[in-house]
């Protein structure tokens, strides 16, 4: 069993014993890479040269794609498949706590401590998943948030003292797939990283589902995790695609709030009714048209359901396989 240091996480002051302090010259007392530290940015050292070659190579593109050496949707099989985490956090008690478990679960840690440099980041190392502080000396979070959130569709997941619900639903708006409140558990961090991964990075041996779900000009092809609207892509985060996909296989159905967050979230999210609310919203901004039928139909205190019918009463959510 691997170990985990010292949880629940209180903060500031607190640094989990036989931890070592981390310089430029010295290491963590824990199994796992080494940490060497670039400019403002620290990153893992020992990245192959191979990796290294071919990330240089790489074309420059705005959106950066979180999977790296991809080949025929797979990871390529010469590279090992580490999950590369970027924190942004200026505390170091909560860097090294939460980078000491990571590490140890054999994850790549990338620290920055305050948003310096975070495009060329997300290029060069295309992390999967991103933990962020919003009270950055340097940086608004939620402007480094919706940052992120134009440059890549990486799982974000807010880290703040932040406590108010008007600051949890702003940094859901701009992007943020999960936010968790300060002082938090080791575990129950541990547990809401690898929920967002599992939506973000799917199961490569589960088959794709062929079924194209049209509803009016909205098209959504499962199987390609692909949505277009009167013909055009429409870019969806991974959390937005999996919370459209059950409205998409249920359509008709009375989602509650409980169950949606259940499918797409995971246990232990049943009461954060915001979270529904704040998707649905960017899902109908995305999808709806302005003084057009609703695809979203709220039901007061239950929960929504996927529309099933046109205007003209001609059935409007049809399932196909494609050709």
């Amino acid at each position: 069993m691997l170990p985990t240091f010292a949880g629940p996480l209180f903060w500031p002051g607190h640094r989990p014993a036989g931890l070592a302090v981390h310089t430029a010259s010295s290491t963590m007392a824990v199994r796992g890479p080494a940490v060497t530290v670039v400019g403002r940015m620290e990153c893992l050292a020992g990245i192959s040269s191979g990796t290294r070659a071919a990330k240089r190579g790489r074309g420059v593109s705005r959106m950066w794609p979180r999977a790296r050496n991809v080949v025929g949707g797979r990871r390529d099989s010469g590279l090992p498949d580490k999950t590369v985490i970027l924190i942004v956090e200026d505390d170091q008690n909560i860097v090294d706590l939460v980078r000491s478990n990571l590490s140890v679960r054999g994850h790549d840690v990338i620290v920055s401590k305050n948003g310096d440099s975070i495009e060329r980041t997300l290029e060069l190392r295309a992390p999967d998943l991103v933990l962020l502080d919003l009270m950055l000396p340097d940086a608004d979070g939620f402007e480094l948030c919706r940052e992120i959130r134009e440059l890549s569709d990486v799982g974000i997941i807010v880290l703040s003292a932040r406590r108010a619900e008007t600051d949890k639903v702003r940094a859901l708006n701009l992007g943020a797939d999960d936010y968790m409140t300060k002082p938090f558990g080791i575990e129950e961090l541990l547990a809401r990283i690898n929920a967002t991964l599992r939506r973000s990075r799917p199961a490569p041996a589960a088959p794709p589902e062929p079924t194209v779900v049209t509803v009016g000009d909205v098209e959504i092809d499962l199987g390609r995790r692909r949505v277009t609207k009167g013909g055009r892509l429409v870019h969806l985060t991974q959390t937005e695609f999996a919370l459209l996909r059950q409205f998409a296989i249920s359509p008709g159905v009375l989602l509650t709030h409980a169950t949606l967050l259940r499918r797409v979230w995971g246990p232990g999210y049943e009461t954060q009714t915001e979270y529904t609310r704040v998707y649905v919203a960017r899902l109908r901004a995305k999808l709806e048209s302005p003084g057009g039928e609703q695809l979203f139909i709220t039901e007061p205190r239950s929960g929504y359901r996927f529309a099933l019918l046109t205007a003209d009463r001609v059935p409007l959510a049809a399932s196909r396989h494609p050709r």
